[in-house]
């Protein structure tokens, strides 16, 4: 220990706290209701909610005796306190001491005591070690996650690119979504079964900096989860993104939710990605990453292509789908629009001479339809006759251009220079 005095304090007034809490008669113990993950027979990951000791509460109605300790004098004299960046917290009037520190060591104590009185010299020192880490280590370490729903990966980890990697979820990470059960999209909570995967990254911050990990992380997943969706062709949703000191567990929280962004939802089934996927994901995310950083075009698209899985009307779906396409087959903003963005779509997505025709005409009609929503806020009925005589739904249409966006991305991350040339392709 390299702060002995802190140390011996600490270690003298839990273990006097835990001997004072062990004579409580348990039918007076404030409870709060909190979720805990399980795993049910089918091995679906789920939270049930129950009770659990409030030990903000616990303290709180006994502080006035505890305060007169003498244990609690020597350990409120040699406690540091620091934040989650590594600030150390003035507390003349101990209020963070007092509401936050002690009871949140407690609990942290009585859970590895295996929810129990009984104190533990050691895991007591295993504990306290990683309080005084913090305080002498001048380069702290964050372990930044993210659940990607309808995505199972065949190994326990894998890495993605450097300092990134996508792994199943365990029991520790499904603690990360007890704060905050209700995912932020619709319908969908951490009671979903497709929990399965999340994106991790570990980041630096020099101790006391103000740091930029929530956001510099999140774009990073938002790049991943989106390459995900052009190689796999498929949507993947992308959950709250959460924080946490590797030091140490801070006497405020060991994990704070950065923000929940409203990404990517989606109900399909689950999508695999392989041992060999893995190695071809990387190439591809390299091809795609080095394309969005040089074009902005691409990143903008990228972001919408994100915005697309919201779970929203059709209509509205199909102006997300044709902006994708606008910007990424119309470099220019002059007149002919529809026309340019048909042609240049129907040559460098076709196949065949039917295949050119049929992706023409659809996108043809697709902008008319866009255009109906912008403007008028329903579809004309010709348009409705059109569709008809195509043999195509509002839903139909929806999943064919979503095919044309993958598609377009592949062949746009893979050569961005099409986009300049789009209109020599088609004259040729």
């Amino acid at each position: 220990m390299k702060n002995r005095r802190y140390w011996v304090s600490f270690e003298s007034f839990f273990k006097r706290l835990f001997d004072y809490l062990k004579k409580q008669q348990t039918d007076t113990l404030p409870l709060q209701s909190r979720y805990f993950p399980r795993i049910d027979e089918e091995k679906n990951h789920r939270f049930e909610l129950s009770n659990t000791i409030d030990f903000r509460q616990l303290l709180q109605r006994n502080l006035q005796e505890i305060k007169e300790w003498k244990e609690y004098l020597d350990l409120s004299e040699n406690v540091i306190l620091m934040s989650e960046y590594g600030e150390i917290w003035e507390d003349k009037d101990k209020f963070h001491f007092n509401f936050n520190y002690i009871p949140s060591v407690t609990d942290d104590l009585f859970q590895r005591f295996g929810k129990s009185f009984k104190y533990s010299n050691k895991i007591a020192a295993e504990c306290y070690a990683l309080l005084e880490n913090c305080i002498y280590l001048d380069e702290w370490r964050f372990l930044v996650k993210s659940p990607v729903y309808d995505l199972e990966i065949q190994q326990r980890q894998a890495k993605i690119t450097a300092g990134v990697y996508i792994k199943q979820i365990d029991i520790d990470d499904l603690w990360l979504l007890v704060p905050s059960l209700t995912h932020h999209g619709s319908g969908v909570t951490a009671y979903s079964p497709f929990l399965r995967t999340m994106l991790v990254a570990e980041e630096k911050c020099k101790k006391g900096d103000q740091s930029q990990i929530g956001a510099h992380t999140f774009r990073t997943f938002r790049d991943i989860v989106a390459a995900l969706c052009v190689f796999k062709k498929h949507r993947f949703e992308i959950g709250p993104l959460f924080y946490q000191p590797k030091n140490f567990r801070s006497f405020m929280s060991s994990i704070t939710a950065m923000y929940m962004p409203d990404e990517i939802h989606t109900y399909d089934d689950i999508r695999l990605i392989t041992k060999n996927e893995i190695l071809r994901f990387r190439a591809f995310l390299k091809k795609y990453e080095s394309s969005i950083r040089r074009h902005r075009w691409l990143e903008l698209a990228s972001d919408r292509l994100l915005r697309l899985f919201y779970e929203m009307k059709v209509e509205d779906r199909i102006v997300d789908i044709m902006t994708i396409l606008e910007i990424l087959y119309l470099p220019e903003s002059d007149m002919e629009l529809k026309y340019k963005l048909s042609t240049r779509c129907a040559k460098i997505l076709g196949r065949s001479k039917s295949g050119v025709k049929e992706i023409y005409g659809t996108i043809k009609l697709s902008y008319d339809i866009r255009s109906n929503v912008v403007h008028a806020g329903a579809i004309s009925p010709n348009n409705n006759k059109r569709l008809m005589k195509a043999g195509l739904s509002l839903n139909d249409l929806v999943r064919r251009l979503e095919e044309y966006v993958y598609r377009s991305f592949e062949i746009l991350i893979g050569n961005p220079e099409i986009r300049n040339r789009s209109e020599d392709i088609v004259i040729s």
